[in-house]
């Protein structure tokens, strides 16, 4: 029985180009060339959204930062919280609820009120406070 060698086949890693690099590397420095090229446009785009974060959140008009919204919630007495929360949840303020008609704005206090009753249980004695303002 005869046996026939075959030359190898040439490995992409072992073959090399004219510029004595090997494919596979002129391969890996083509995808590492366009990664870092990549990186370069996101960290200009996040720049240049950062600015206009900074100019947004400078603006009067934004809602406060979740450290100062927690103060604020911290601050308050717990029938205040079920109040300020419950408005916050139905895109209310004190300022809008105020500016509603008569009878919507007594549904609303009504619902109000019936969570607070329904949270505090018998320790209701916290909102009379509430009706005072």
């Amino acid at each position: 029985m005869l046996k026939v060698n075959k030359p190898p086949l040439p490995s992409p890693v072992l073959s090399s180009n004219t510029t004595g690099k090997s494919s596979a590397d002129s391969v890996f420095a083509d995808i590492l060339a366009q990664e870092a090229e990549r990186q370069r446009r996101d960290a200009k785009e996040q720049r240049s959204s950062g600015d206009m974060l900074a100019q947004t959140a400078a603006s009067p008009s934004e809602p406060p930062d979740a450290r100062e919204e927690l103060i604020k919630l911290l601050s308050m007495s717990t029938a205040e919280r079920i109040r300020y929360l419950m408005l916050k949840d139905m895109g209310l303020t004190e300022e809008s609820l105020a500016a509603l008609p008569y009878d919507e704005r007594q549904r609303i206090e009504r619902l109000i009120e019936q969570e607070i009753r329904r949270q505090l249980g018998s320790n209701f004695d916290e909102t009379r406070d509430l009706r005072q303002t």
